[in-house]
């Protein structure tokens, strides 16, 4: 009887134990089948419209499957596209085709969205950079807004001033006078045109001819140039019947007129155009060089950019070849660099002639405030002295 008993509770005991194993999964077979479940609910949830919900049950489906696979990497594109957040769409359609290859069921599916996202991207980027500048422009005009209401009860003219030796022109009911810079008329509106004040002169043009005042507004050299520049180094270049010559600030003729073209005195020596050739001369009128060149900028930092026999190259002031002719293009020194031209792209050099800065721009300007403008491949920002992009 013993016997018996024992064996039938061995027996149960053992049935017990596999209905048990059988009936109670692995922790790891639970998991798995978590993630299948909150899988299958994400999907239903976005199916049925509810992006939320689907969004919740999918990160739950990560969590129980301790990472994620090219299937849930797809249903979180198409989730954050119906979200309108492309670029989180983005991110997981490049996790997708890490994953996947052209092989798997949603590849097609995923492959067509790439386009969508990339120009919706593009357009919310545009937008953004719309709604930038709008606001910039709205603050820029509530700015000169403001500006405005300072000069003379909005009387003024102007929307910008340029205060040189303590004034500034200003225009009021279309004609020009100067300003100091309590706004305070100091010469009266009067002429057709100012240029600012340079060396206590300023040039100011009436009835289509040129002259020059001083700081009281007085006339100090006659209304009577067809051209004149502002004085620099003492003097300054002025036209008469078509050709150039320079006044001092009497407006004593010291240059004769006779040179067709001519550009402002810079570190004593005066660009000048004489029988169609370029040349310098001295503030004695003395020519520093021949009149041979074809092209000829004004002297900075002890060099100057001239043209001769279809390419450009640079000079001292006293007419020596310094940086020989073989660029196709040359910009004055700024800072110690200067843009040149050659086989159709830009770089800079230094005044010895070395390349500082690789020819591979579009176009360049000099440097100012250690950067200078560049243009390539039709993108247009600036660089600093090592060429480095300014962001």
């Amino acid at each position: 009887m013993y016997i018996k008993n024992h064996t039938f509770k061995k027996v149960i005991g053992i049935l017990i134990f596999l209905c048990v194993s059988v009936s109670k999964p692995t922790h790891a077979q639970s998991d798995e089948v978590m993630a299948k479940s909150y899988f299958l609910k994400a999907q239903q949830a976005y199916s049925e419209g509810n992006t939320a919900t689907a969004m919740t049950n999918l990160d739950k489906t990560v969590e129980y499957l301790k990472g994620t696979n090219a299937k849930i990497e797809g249903l979180y594109v198409k989730i954050w596209i119906a979200r309108n957040n492309y670029l989180n769409a983005k991110k997981h359609l490049n996790n997708y085709f890490d994953m996947a290859d052209d092989n798997h069921s949603d590849y097609m599916e995923m492959l067509s969205l790439v386009v969508d996202i990339k120009n919706q991207i593009d357009a919310k980027q545009k937008r953004k950079e719309e709604f930038k500048q709008e606001v910039a422009q709205r603050e820029e005009a509530e700015r000169k807004r403001i500006e405005a209401e300072k000069f003379f009860l909005n009387q003024l003219d102007n929307e910008q001033l340029n205060f040189q030796e303590g004034l500034a022109s200003a225009k009021y009911k279309g004609k020009y006078g100067f300003i100091d810079k309590n706004r305070n008329t100091v010469i009266p509106y009067t002429f057709d045109d100012t240029d600012a004040f340079s060396e206590g002169l300023a040039r100011v043009k009436l009835k289509y001819k040129f002259g020059y005042i001083d700081t009281t507004g007085k006339i100090v050299i006659p209304i009577k140039y067809s051209f004149a520049g502002s004085f620099s180094e003492g003097l300054a270049k002025v036209e008469l019947n078509n050709t150039y010559g320079f006044i001092d600030k009497t407006g004593k003729t010291i240059i004769p007129f006779k040179y067709k073209k001519a550009d402002s005195f810079s570190e004593g020596l005066a660009c000048v155009m004489l029988d169609d050739k370029y040349g310098f001369i001295d503030k004695n009128g003395k020519p520093i060089t021949p009149f041979k060149y074809d092209y000829a900028d004004s002297f900075s930092e002890g060099l100057a950019n001239v043209k001769h026999k279809e390419k450009y190259g640079f000079i001292d002031n006293t007419g020596k070849t310094i940086i020989t002719f073989k660029y196709d293009g040359a910009g004055p020194y700024r800072q110690g660099l200067a843009p040149v031209k050659l086989d159709n792209k830009y770089g800079f050099i230094d005044n010895i002639g070395n390349i500082v800065i690789p020819f591979k721009y579009d176009l360049a300007g000099s440097f100012s405030e250690g950067l200078a403008y560049v243009k390539l491949n039709g993108r247009e920002f600036y660089i600093d002295k090592t060429g480095n992009e300014i962001k």
